[in-house]
């Protein structure tokens, strides 16, 4: 059936804000563009381990460079479609609702890890299944803003 080769956001929340940019990151079309920002009040490419993701790159596929002006979308409701790390059939897929998740990056493309909830950045909110193939299945999230909240009932993947 086919896949997604550009994702984004898919809900109409917006809260923009203009941050720096750390240093030379690669936004691919083919993944997510979820950022963190440092103890400088600069923004690089989100990876697994961080905890202080801040917002979504409202940007195409671009290389920022350390010092450029980034726009970053910080709405705690915003929704975002991204590529999975794995296959999942349907109902693997139905099954994570509701759940968090990590951040990957697999060949400098950002993906939500649905095997991994150590760091919990992500809640899965919904899903587009297009096949069995691999990319041929998406998520729909939003940051997770109470990783260290026990009681807001979010459940990890694994």
């Amino acid at each position: 059936m086919g896949s997604r080769n550009n994702f984004g956001q898919t809900n109409d929340v917006r809260c923009p804000m203009v941050f720096p940019a750390a240093t030379t990151s690669a936004m691919k079309a083919a993944g997510g563009k979820f950022v963190k920002i440092d103890t400088n009040g600069c923004i690089t490419l989100a990876i697994a381990s961080d905890l202080a993701v801040i917002g979504w790159a409202q940007v195409g596929e671009f290389t920022f460079v350390a010092g450029d002006m980034i726009t970053v979308n910080i709405a705690a409701d915003a929704v975002y479609e991204m590529p999975t790390d794995a296959t999942a059939t349907e109902a693997e897929l139905k099954a994570l609702l509701g759940q968090t998740c990590d951040l990957k990056i697999t060949s400098g493309i950002q993906q939500a890890d649905i095997g991994n909830s150590t760091y919990d950045q992500l809640q899965i909110v919904g899903y587009h299944y297009f096949g069995s193939g691999s990319g041929e299945q998406t998520v729909l999230v939003r940051l997770n803003r109470s990783v260290t909240d026990a009681a807001c009932g979010a459940l990890g993947v694994a």
